[in-house]
């Protein structure tokens, strides 16, 4: 009796199979790689910032984490007038010059570097200007004068109408452009 065994089936299923294995191999590579490029923006940063308010400035200071380049961020800034229409200003690397006023000759874009060792006075040189600098652990940025603050906020603070004093409640926000996330978002108040 000759008994002949066939061994051809598995030959066929042992290929499928493994195709299959190379296939979803494939896949979940290209998966990996084209959900990363999705992914690419930029980390946001780690940093602690500060910001305090009075009736003729506004100070930023840098509490610690990364190094922050200036033109990098912008700050959003929301007030809410007497009668109720809410102001809202933008500020970055592209906002125009303001004339400082008080102490300061020239113009300036605020908030600027207080760090005269390292910039000089503001108004004297663009290097102090918003956008022209690094910001790192301790600087301090000020728009240090009624006018820098008017600058800033988008509105005269000296203009009685605005109804800008002690007790006035302005939103903050910073946001890091490359990474579009708030690195600082609060209510400040006027003190």
């Amino acid at each position: 009796m000759n008994i002949i065994t066939r061994e051809e089936a598995v030959s066929p299923v042992v290929g499928v199979m493994l195709m299959l294995v190379v296939t979803i191999i494939i896949a979940a590579v290209v998966s990996s790689f084209s959900g990363s490029l999705a992914n690419s923006n930029d980390a946001a940063l780690k940093v602690s910032i500060s910001v305090n308010l009075n009736e003729q400035y506004m100070s930023f200071e840098h509490l610690g984490g990364d190094p922050i380049p200036t033109k990098d961020l912008r700050i959003i800034t929301y007030y809410t007038h007497p009668d109720g229409t809410m102001e809202k200003h933008e500020q970055s690397i592209n906002s125009h010059l303001v004339p400082l006023g008080g102490d300061f000759d020239g113009k300036a874009r605020v908030p600027v570097l207080t760090d005269v060792t390292k910039v000089g006075n503001p108004g004297d040189n663009p290097d102090a200007d918003f956008g022209s600098y690094t910001w790192f652990t301790g600087g301090v940025l000020s728009t240090c004068t009624p006018e820098g603050t008017s600058d800033l906020l988008g509105f005269d603070i000296e203009d009685p109408a605005n109804g800008y004093s002690r007790g006035s409640v302005i939103d903050v926000k910073i946001i890091h452009i490359p990474s579009q996330k708030y690195i600082f978002d609060r209510e400040v108040i006027c003190k």
